[in-house]
């Protein structure tokens, strides 16, 4: 895509924003989406101006007024569902790592272990050995 269609196509998405009803997450996404799509006519058609893309998706306000904000605010209401229901998950693994840590860390140092007390037992085997 050459740099004049492009900054054309960023106008339009822009207008599409302003015209579209919803939140700006909402306005976000579906200028997202129609983004892509636009790249791939473009990809699809290399000699395709504004107007053509125009042509083909609609005007800012045909866009607008043929929204469903209510279906697409569900999609994003399942989206931000999974997306919650995954940050909970991955707090409750970490937190059980950190547990687990904690709780080896603590048995190890109550335990009566030592590698300098191996070490001492093994010299004195050793010497014990040499002088027979």
């Amino acid at each position: 895509m050459n740099k004049a269609i492009k900054a054309e196509v960023r106008a339009y998405l822009r207008k599409i924003r302003k015209a579209l009803p919803g939140s700006f997450n909402t306005k976000q996404a579906v200028a997202s989406t129609l983004k892509s799509q636009i790249e791939n006519y473009i990809e699809d058609n290399p000699d395709a101006t504004i107007d053509d893309v125009i042509e083909r998706f609609g005007t800012p306000e045909t866009i607008a007024n043929e929204f469903d904000v209510t279906e697409f605010s569900a999609e994003i209401k399942k989206y931000k569902l999974k997306v919650l229901v995954l940050s909970i998950v991955s707090i409750l693994i970490l937190s059980v790592c950190i547990i687990l840590t904690v709780a080896l860390v603590e048995a190890f140092n109550e335990s009566s272990f030592t590698i300098t007390d191996d070490f001492d037992s093994e010299n004195d085997r050793y010497n014990n050995e040499v002088d027979s």
